[in-house]
């Protein structure tokens, strides 16, 4: 497993949303983690903007609207799970953080979105803390992305892990 650790400010964000997007490889699963307000959603916005930039040959800072059919990135809290087609293919959205126990999440379909991973291209879960990572099937790759509150009220610190190709 490799790791590494970044403070940022907010606007540092959007610049290491397009680098992380650089590193994704298909089948990927970006679990990402850290507490309430702490700008997940935020983040899968920004990454969806840079995957999404050949759909629209442009990009709008942060709006969220790189999708196919000008749909925007919506927090998948209430609904648990959203799905969106990109120019990187098709997108999984997850939230994890109404879901209380294994039968919540079992009622779900949540790991039925784990099948058939040659036609997936991208899984996002929101909330990943409350999932054991090694229950997660192996053929994926995976990042996990920590989210924490900085110092200042603009900061963040965040911290990388990547591990896949049936390694954990």
């Amino acid at each position: 497993m490799n790791s590494f650790k970044k403070n940022l400010n907010l606007e540092d964000m959007r610049g290491f949303a397009r680098e992380l997007g650089t590193l994704l490889k298909k089948p990927q699963v970006l679990l990402l983690e850290g507490p309430l307000g702490v700008g997940k959603t935020t983040f899968v916005r920004l990454l969806f903007d840079f995957l999404a930039e050949d759909d629209r040959g442009t990009e709008k800072e942060g709006d969220g609207k790189g999708l196919q059919g000008g749909g925007q990135v919506v927090s998948p809290a209430f609904s648990v799970h959203h799905s969106y087609s990109t120019s990187f293919g098709v997108i999984q959205h997850i939230d994890l953080y109404r879901l209380k126990n294994d039968e919540d999440l079992e009622s779900t379909g949540f790991w039925d979105v784990f099948s058939e991973p040659e036609k997936k291209n991208l899984i996002i879960i929101e909330w990943a803390n409350l999932l054991n990572p090694c229950s997660l099937p192996p053929i994926w790759n995976y990042i996990r992305l920590i989210l924490s509150f900085g110092e200042y009220k603009e900061t963040r610190h965040v911290q990388l892990e990547f591990w896949g190709d049936g390694k954990k």
